[in-house]
């Protein structure tokens, strides 16, 4: 699987190559670009925009009312604090067309008033215990460190109606 990735990137970067010709250093070849690239994709921390993707989706969820939020599975009435978590979830999920995102406890606790990055630890572990949000990497606990990485796993709809919405789910 590794390998398959590792092969993708050096298309992509070939093709980059060879289209960048005009624009690049004819002093630095094909292999010294490619391994700047390389070294770069550790230091990927947030989503293409840094703060911006996360201060949009935090901007979007806030003009959010209570019956646009996410219904959480098996937990119809869960408290508008972890449905607004998880719109930012969604919100952040939507801007990455559905694949993985990061989010910090931090940014996760601007989306409701009061709330702290403690409690939003505790929300996010609630939500991937129900179902609405899977944990893919956790990040640093370290202020300034990694964000955890997650993937959504609700309805991408406003407030769309989850299968297992029904059944009742032991927290």
């Amino acid at each position: 699987m590794a390998i398959a990735k590792t092969q993708r990137r050096c298309l992509v970067v070939s093709e980059w190559y060879r289209l960048s010709q005009p624009f690049l250093d004819p002093a630095k070849t094909y292999d010294t670009y490619l391994a700047a690239l390389v070294a770069a994709l550790r230091k990927v921390r947030v989503p293409t925009g840094e703060g911006e993707t996360i201060e949009k989706a935090l901007k979007a969820v806030s003009k959010l009312l209570p019956a646009h939020l996410p219904v959480i599975p098996g937990y119809p009435n869960a408290p508008e604090s972890w449905r607004r978590v998880a719109a930012v979830h969604r919100e952040l999920s939507r801007s990455c067309r559905g694949n993985t995102y990061f989010l910090s406890c931090r940014h996760g606790a601007k989306a409701h008033s009061g709330m702290s990055y403690q409690a939003v630890s505790d929300i996010n572990h609630t939500l991937e215990r129900l179902g609405a949000i899977k944990l893919v990497r956790v990040g640093d606990q370290r202020p300034n460190g990694k964000a955890s990485e997650f993937q959504y796993l609700l309805p991408q709809a406003e407030n769309a109606v989850h299968e297992s919405e029904e059944q009742d789910v032991e927290i």
